[in-house]
């Protein structure tokens, strides 16, 4: 278990975030991850889940197919692209694909 750290109220330690959300509240006056401006959320809150190995390559391939759109230009791009890669790098060390299909896949796609 972690604890708060504005009250000392004991979490999860699933629990994403370092205050409960009585203390979230109070600090930044919404609920979490509704400030859009506390990069301590945006930019440090990791999010886990599992994925099979079937729909982590659909997820490959669907991104893989999005970010070829001519109309995908806008800020996430670069993070989406470092996405796809890693989950590329992901798929090729399960050996559920080769280095050359994953060369393919994610051929065109530059970061802005």
């Amino acid at each position: 278990m972690t604890e708060c750290a504005g009250c000392g109220t004991l979490l999860s330690p699933k629990y994403p975030w370092h205050l409960c959300p009585d203390c979230w509240k109070e600090k930044y006056g919404a609920a979490p991850g509704w400030n859009k401006k506390d990069n301590e959320f945006w930019l440090n809150t990791i999010v886990r889940f599992e994925l099979n190995v079937l729909s982590l390559m659909a997820l490959h391939g669907n991104l893989c197919l999005a970010l070829r759109h001519p109309d995908n230009k806008g800020e996430s791009r670069g993070i989406m692209i470092h996405f796809v890669q890693l989950v590329g790098r992901k798929l090729v060390e399960l050996n559920a694909i080769t280095p050359d299909q994953r060369k393919e896949a994610e051929s065109g796609l530059v970061v802005p």
